[in-house]
């Protein structure tokens, strides 16, 4: 393949495809950056005459997107440590309120059956005297104001 031929094939891939394009560069004092190049063909009277090309240096933009991609991750991170942690004291709060509601369960139970021989006992009390005995009736009419409050 002549010169010619290369050119004129660099210059169709160029056009194509190769707009821009980014890569990691050596300068000559041996430091690394991140460059990107533009390339255009040129040409005159239709004919490949060379390609010019800029070099742009990315290298803080790519520390930038780096040291953003760290952040990221760590943050990501930190959002399934709070998340996990949220859901074991949703757990907790649940399983705290099931016991909460049994223990209620029992001490109204405990409570409600005293509570009826207590009643119970009061009606049959006020049903019972059979002359005035003030005080008494006094307690057995309290007991069941008491209970239907």
């Amino acid at each position: 393949m002549t010169k010619q031929q290369q050119y004129g094939q660099l210059s169709r891939e160029l056009k194509r495809e190769l707009s821009y394009f980014e890569l990691p560069l050596i300068k000559r004092d041996g430091s690394k950056l991140w460059g990107k190049i533009y390339s255009s063909v040129i040409k005159r009277k239709n004919k490949f005459i060379g390609i010019r090309s800029c070099i742009v240096d990315l290298t803080e933009q790519k520390a930038a997107e780096d040291k953003l991609k760290k952040s990221h991750d760590v943050l990501g991170a930190e959002v399934e440590k709070r998340t996990y942690e949220i859901r074991k004291a949703i757990d907790a709060a649940n399983r705290a309120n099931q016991l909460k509601s049994g223990f209620l369960a029992n001490v109204s139970y405990e409570l409600r059956n005293p509570m009826h021989q207590i009643l119970s006992y009061s009606r049959n009390g006020v049903k019972k005297i059979e002359r005035p005995r003030h005080k008494l009736l006094h307690y057995f009419t309290q007991t069941r104001k008491v209970a239907q409050i």
